[in-house]
């Protein structure tokens, strides 16, 4: 069993946040292949532009993150965390719509 110390450490926490980065990153990813299987023949790559802006922002985010792990920045990288996931909801919002 875990210590429960260890599970409320800023590293660990740290690790998870960076974990859980990466799916925004994957679900991003993954609609321009969902586009493509319902449109079809008539699918056009522009209207997957939004989203491979967002998984690049994404990738970014991620890739800084790591960087302030192994700099032993581990509060920065939760609000890394934080930031990105408001700045993908707001890019939801206003490239692709609610």
């Amino acid at each position: 069993m875990m210590n429960r110390q260890r599970l409320r450490s800023p590293a660990f926490l740290a690790k998870l946040s960076i974990s859980a980065q990466f799916l925004p990153l994957v679900r991003c990813l993954a609609e321009y292949f969902r586009l493509k299987l319902v449109a079809g023949p008539a699918f056009a790559p522009a209207s997957a532009e939004p989203f491979i802006l967002c998984a690049l922002v994404a990738a970014l985010v991620c890739w800084l993150s790591v960087l302030l792990y192994f700099a032993g920045w581990f509060r920065a990288v939760l609000l890394a965390t934080v930031l990105l996931l408001a700045i993908l909801i707001a890019m939801k919002i206003l490239l692709v719509g609610a």
